[in-house]
């Protein structure tokens, strides 16, 4: 336990000097002002637009967002409020919640049982999928507004979920019904339907078919009733947000109406970036197929020691490729929901490693092998992680010094456009994101014309007239 603990205590300070150089990005600065209507998310904001500076403006601005964005209320609301507050509270809390998303992983494959008496081997194996076979971490995982919508409502999710694996795995548990777990189900169960389009369609699907079998077997709670009925509305919520609509049609202006099939404008580019996206989960999708296939025999029947984990591990398959095939389907980014799918596929893998356990009888993967791997993901992992330390601080100190620009001529940019060098990545940045497992921590501003939309947000914010990124022999002001 004492080794567990110091794993988790190193992951959470490495995790807690990342947010530290992450800075304020894109949406983080746009929900500091006061959003109109008819105004896009990180649209050009009008001459006269004022500070958020109470809570009826906050929450005016949340319903904005529900009307012209999407429907990610929950997600949406820790991100703005953040915003406000400053990153210095956000910081070692989304260290402590990414902590926990690890501990969540650990529970569901170990039959749901919620227990600090970890396999710390089990635990660096998370925390090593999570950083490995994710390109989207800054984007899901360090981002204010970015983290808020994917990984603290993936927490949620989990959350839900724990209880009812804990009675799938085991039908004596949680037999009696009360009403405090079932106002408790149903309300995290709206919050969790309330998160993520493209995987809680499918945990609905599964749930219902398992509870439906329940059922069957007159072991069906109300709290599971209730918590899949929360879930169903929360989802209802998301989808038939009129923000889902505004987004796609959008989406579509720019880039083609309809889904992406054949002949979309957006197809190619869509199959690229699937491409790339299975190419990092493609451990993960082996050894999960593999074992599908090999090992056919020992969960045939319902009665095999093995069934139970064999079908979690299948459900979170179903889950990570609905969700895949969902974002490849329509005319937006699937860089950031892709941390979604690689939850599942790790929770997958890690349930199929608890069966090896528990189950002599099953075929182990070759010693050589597994001791090869071993040390290629080490090497990989304490490289990246060297890397993108030494990366990201050069960025991170690079903005420091734009930051304090700012304050020390604050007057004189009242009226003068701020000129600021390339950040320090950018002449070989290809190499630096390559090199740091994609891990590059972007800066604000990257443009080097002063009306582009994000200059202009951050300029604002500020209070100043403007910046723009140009040749560091041409700057004038620094």
């Amino acid at each position: 336990m004492k080794k567990s603990f110091l794993l988790l205590l190193i992951v959470f300070t490495f995790l807690y000097v990342l947010n530290i150089m992450t800075p304020m990005l894109n949406e983080d600065y746009f929900a500091v002002f006061v959003w109109p209507q008819g105004v896009p998310n990180l649209g050009v904001l009008p001459e006269n637009v004022k500070r958020v500076s109470c809570l009826t403006e906050f929450f005016e601005n949340i319903k904005t967002g529900y009307l012209n964005e999407g429907g990610r209320l929950p997600g949406g609301i820790p991100g703005a409020g953040f915003s406000l507050i400053g990153k210095d509270f956000f910081n070692p809390l989304n260290a402590l919640v990414m902590v926990l998303l690890i501990m969540e992983i650990y529970w569901i494959s170990h039959e749901g049982k919620v227990t600090f008496d970890f396999d710390v081997s089990y635990l660096f194996w998370i925390f090593f999928c999570l950083w490995a076979f994710n390109p989207s971490l800054v984007d899901s995982c360090l981002w204010m507004s970015g983290s808020s919508n994917y990984l603290w409502m993936m927490v949620v999710v989990l959350a839900f979920l724990i209880p009812y694996v804990q009675s799938y795995y085991n039908e004596s548990l949680l037999q009696k019904d009360s009403l405090s777990l079932t106002l408790a189900m149903f309300f995290l169960g709206v919050f969790a339907g309330w998160s993520h389009e493209t995987t809680v369609c499918w945990i609905i699907l599964a749930l219902f078919y398992w509870l439906y079998k329940s059922r069957e077997r007159n072991n069906c709670q109300h709290w599971k009733i209730f918590g899949f009925l929360g879930l169903c509305i929360g989802y209802s919520l998301l989808m038939f947000a009129p923000g889902n609509f505004a987004r796609l049609q959008n989406a579509g202006e720019q880039t083609g109406a309809g889904l992406v099939f054949i002949g979309h404008d957006l197809f190619f580019h869509k199959l690229v970036e699937l491409s790339i996206l299975l190419f990092f989960q493609i451990f993960l999708w082996h050894f999960l197929i593999s074992f599908f296939l090999r090992q056919k025999a020992l969960y045939c029947s319902k009665d095999s020691k093995a069934f139970c984990y064999v079908t979690i591990a299948k459900l979170c398959c179903f889950i990570a490729l609905g969700s895949s095939l969902f974002m490849f389907l329509i005319p937006v980014s699937g860089w950031r929901p892709s941390f979604l799918s690689l939850v599942f596929l790790i929770i997958g893998a890690a349930t199929l490693f608890r069966l090896h356990e528990k189950d002599n009888n099953i075929k182990r993967i070759n010693e050589k092998v597994k001791l090869m791997l071993k040390y290629l993901g080490c090497t990989y992992l304490f490289l990246t992680i060297a890397i993108s330390l030494y990366a990201n601080y050069l960025n991170w100190n690079y903005w420091r010094e734009v930051l304090a620009n700012i304050n020390n001529k604050s007057q004189t940019l009242a009226t003068r456009v701020l000129e600021i060098t390339p950040p320090p990545t950018d002449k070989n940045y290809m190499f630096w994101r390559m090199a740091s497992g994609t891990h590059l921590i972007y800066v604000p501003v990257v443009s080097a014309d002063e009306q582009d939309r994000i200059n202009k947000i951050v300029a604002r914010y500020y209070n100043i007239k403007g910046i723009k990124v140009v040749p560091k022999e041409d700057v004038s002001n620094n």
